[in-house]
């Protein structure tokens, strides 16, 4: 099935200078760089959407998990996300 029974983790830290002055329009993301699974077989990034991803979430950030890439045609993900 191609399935891996193994977990593998993960830890990334994202630094977004000056956060509060970035001034993109709605709709408009930043794209972190990719990170990998500590085993390589999956990579990621993070899409942020400083001012939302549409206008009935403008008032929001939006932070979406991408997979980039798989050996797995199905992955289970379980992640926590801190912004400080």
């Amino acid at each position: 099935s191609g399935r891996s029974s193994g977990r593998s983790s993960v830890s990334f830290v994202w630094t977004i200078d000056n956060f509060t002055a970035r001034n993109e329009p709605t709709g408009a993301f930043v794209l972190s760089p990719v990170f990998e699974t500590a085993d390589g077989r999956s990579s990621w990034r993070l899409k942020l959407s400083p001012r939302g991803e549409d206008e009935g979430s403008k008032e929001h950030v939006s932070i979406r998990l991408i997979r980039e890439s798989s050996v797995d045609t199905e992955v289970q993900v379980h992640f926590r996300m801190c912004l400080v």
